[in-house]
């Protein structure tokens, strides 16, 4: 019943073991499902990001590129997608659900379980890890699954597994998790950096000022939500509305540099090469 899109192709690689691959566009907020408590979830983020509410207020992220594992121990009251698209790959084992077979392919290649259990403490907490070469490479596959036979996708689950075995070093937890609070200060404090972007004198710590959080907290949540600096997505949204006032070629490229809150026409120039690669005048030259 929501708007937009949500596609989630589902493949079974394993009796107990399953492999998910979502492709959202949709700014709905979605209620979890419950689950028994026997399952571990491997979560990789390959475009966007996830958010996840908790019912005691707290709110977790899970950004491009990071690796989350979880059990369902602990479980958020909803989620949703703040950047709207978030695309990426899960892989969920319901320890229960497998078979002899399974469990002996699993402790040959030295893969346990009860060990990825506790030593991330999931019975208490989810766990973020950092970006790494390593990880990136292992889910290198999830850009390109419709390249792959079910016998490929299950050598990757299998991989994937031996990925998190290894792993000993994660995301501190008051690094993960933010108020309800600091939250819905961070969005407002967005939309109205939105609102108000063509006021240059109007700058992202004065409207801070206005609200309940430090400057340097509200960067910090920032960042988790929209995976990036206040600055540089401000930046990258007001060239967006220039490249859509470039294109339509009804304005001058001064009144639009103006319009957008640049009384310089040379530092509008130089902010729209550093997004777009050219300038605005090669942009309109390119868009005719």
């Amino acid at each position: 019943g929501c708007s937009g899109k949500g596609i989630i192709t589902n493949y079974a690689l394993f009796p107990g073991i399953q492999m998910s691959f979502l492709d959202m566009d949709t700014k709905g907020v979605f209620p979890s499902q419950s689950f028994e408590n026997d399952i571990i979830s491997i979560n990789y983020c390959i475009t966007g990001r996830q958010e996840s509410f908790f019912s005691d207020g707290s709110v977790c992220y899970l950004p491009q590129m990071h690796l989350r594992i979880n059990g369902t121990y602990v479980i958020p009251s909803s989620f949703s997608f703040p950047m709207d698209v978030y695309k990426g790959v899960s892989l969920v084992v319901e320890k229960s659900a497998l078979d002899m077979r399974t469990r002996i392919i699993l402790d040959s290649l030295g893969i346990n379980l009860a060990v990825i259990e506790q030593k991330f403490k999931l019975r208490s907490r989810w766990v973020l890890i950092r970006p790494s070469d390593e990880i990136e490479k292992t889910f290198e596959f999830a850009e390109n699954k419709a390249e792959f036979e079910i016998e490929d996708l299950r050598f990757k689950a299998l991989e994937i597994l031996r990925l998190v075995m290894k792993q000993d070093e994660y995301q501190d937890e008051n690094n993960l998790y933010f108020t309800k609070d600091q939250i819905m200060q961070t969005k407002a404090i967005q939309e109205e950096m939105i609102n108000n972007c063509q006021e240059a004198k109007k700058g992202v710590a004065d409207i801070v000022k206005n609200y309940d959080i430090s400057l340097s907290q509200f960067q910090k949540v920032f960042y988790q939500i929209y995976g990036d600096t206040p600055y540089s997505y401000l930046k990258c949204y007001k060239m967006n509305l220039a490249a859509n006032m470039i294109e339509n070629g009804k304005k001058k490229i001064s009144d639009i540099a103006l319009e957008i809150g640049y009384s310089n026409p040379s530092k509008f120039s130089e902010a729209f090469k550093s997004v777009y690669g050219v300038s605005p005048n090669k942009y309109r030259r390119k868009s005719e």
